[in-house]
C-alpha cells in the first residue's frame, strides 16, 4: 500500500531543494554537550525515529532551531506554554492500525500477525494508514524559551565553562572509539597510510582504506569518513546482507552511497557532532537529487536502511559502554540539558 503523507512529501521537497543547492539537509549546524543528541517530545520524553527523526532535524536546521525538543500545541498548552501569532509547526506521522471486522483500532503486533496469515480473508480484515500530527519546537514558545535561556545562563557563567561542557573533543573520541571497536569485533582491517588519497571499502578483503588523519580538514571529518566506509561494510552477507556488486555510476551504487552518507550523519548526530565539508560528496549530490525527484521512495528506503546500519554499528561497537562512560562524565554537571550553540542558517 502507498504510505505517502504530508510529512514525507515535505521531507522529500526539503531534501531536493537542499541537494539542488549543494547542501546536505541532514547536517546539523550546531554542537551539543549532551550525548545522545536525539529529537524527543518535551512533554512525554518520547524519542522520535525513522522519517520523523529526519523531518525534525532538517526542519530545525532550516529554521535555525537550536533545541531538540518538540511537542504538539495541546501538550504545550496543558503545560502552560503558548505560541506567538504567526508561528508554524511541522507535520510528523504516526502509523495507525485498524480492524475492519470490529470497526476499531488494533495493535501493531496483531496487525502484522494477521497480515502474515495464509487466509486472504484474515489478511484483508485490517489495514494500516498514516495520521499526521503537527509539532512545534520548544523555542517557539516564548515562556519556555525564556526558561531555557535562564537555566543556561545560570549553568554556564563563562565561555570557558561552555567549551568544557560542550565536550566537543571527548564526543569525537567516544564516536571514534565505538567505530574502532566495531572494526575490531567484526575483523575488519583498516589501512591508513600516507600514500592513500582516497577512502573506500573493499568487500572482497573486508578492508577499509583511508588517507592519513592529517589530510582531513578536521578530526570530525575523519570520523565521518571512517563511519561512511564502515556503513558500507555492513552490506556483507554475514552482517546486513545488501548487494555488493553495484558498479560505479549505477543506480544501485548511488543508492548505497546515499545510505552510507545518511547513516554516517545519523551516527555523528548521536554524539552531537557535525561535518559540513562537502568536497568528497559533491559528485553524488546531483545524482541523489535526480533519483529522489523521480521516486520519493528512494529517500525513505535509504533512511530506513541507514537506521538499521547505525543500530548494527552501535551494537557491534559497544556503543552502550561508551555511552555509560559519557554519562558518568555528565554526572558532574547539573541542571537541564542546555540548548546547543547554533552555527547553521538563521531562523
Amino acid at each position: 500500500m502507498a504510505v505517502e503523507s504530508k510529512t514525507r512529501e515535505l521531507l522529500a521537497d526539503i531534501f531536493i531543494k537542499s541537494l539542488d543547492e549543494e547542501k546536505l539537509p541532514w547536517s546539523k549546524g550546531w554542537s551539543t554537550d549532551h550525548v545522545p543528541f536525539r529529537d524527543k517530545n518535551y512533554s512525554t520524553g518520547y524519542e522520535y525515529n525513522g522519517i520523523n527523526k529526519v523531518m525534525l532535524e532538517v526542519w530545525a536546521e532550516d529554521k535555525g532551531y537550536a533545541s531538540n525538543e518538540w511537542m504538539t500545541l495541546p501538550q504545550a498548552n496543558k503545560l502552560g506554554f503558548y505560541l506567538q501569532k504567526g508561528e508554524h509547526g511541522v507535520p510528523i506521522e504516526k502509523f495507525e492500525y485498524y480492524d475492519r471486522t470490529k470497526g476499531k483500532a488494533m495493535s501493531m503486533k496483531e496487525y502484522y500477525e494477521r497480515k502474515m496469515s495464509e487466509d486472504p480473508e484474515v489478511r484483508d480484515s485490517c489495514y494500516m494508514f498514516i495520521k499526521n500530527y503537527t509539532v512545534f519546537n520548544a523555542l517557539q514558545f516564548p515562556k519556555l524559551r525564556e526558561q531555557i535561556e535562564k537555566d543556561l545562563a545560570e549553568k554556564y557563567k563563562s565561555e570557558e565553562e561552555k567549551n568544557i561542557a560542550y565536550g566537543r573533543i571527548s564526543h569525537q573520541k567516544y564516536a571514534e572509539s565505538v567505530l574502532m571497536e566495531y572494526c575490531k569485533n567484526e575483523g575488519i582491517k583498516i589501512d591508513v597510510s600516507y600514500t592513500n588519497d582516497a577512502s573506500f571499502y573493499e568487500p572482497k578483503n573486508d578492508k577499509i582504506v583511508l588517507p592519513e588523519r592529517f589530510k582531513f580538514h578536521s578530526d570530525v571529518e575523519y570520523v565521518h569518513t571512517l563511519c561512511h566506509e564502515i556503513a558500507h561494510s555492513t552490506l556483507k552477507d554475514t552482517r546486513l546482507n545488501r548487494p555488493s556488486s553495484a558498479k560505479f555510476g549505477s543506480h544501485d551504487y548511488a543508492i548505497e552511497e546515499l545510505r552510507a552518507e545518511i547513516a554516517s550523519s545519523f551516527y555523528l548526530a548521536e554524539f552531537g557532532l557535525v561535518d559540513d565539508i562537502l568536497d568528497d560528496r559533491k559528485a553524488y549530490i546531483q545524482g541523489w537529487s535526480e533519483k529522489i525527484k523521480k521516486d520519493h521512495k528512494v529517500l525513505f528506503e535509504a533512511i530506513k536502511d541507514a537506521e538499521k546500519i547505525v543500530d548494527y554499528i552501535k551494537e557491534k561497537g559497544g556503543y552502550d559502554r561508551a555511552l555509560e562512560a559519557e554519562k558518568r562524565l555528565q554526572e558532574t554537571r547539573t541542571g537541564p540539558m542546555p540548548v546547543p550553540q547554533r552555527r547553521g542558517r538563521g531562523r
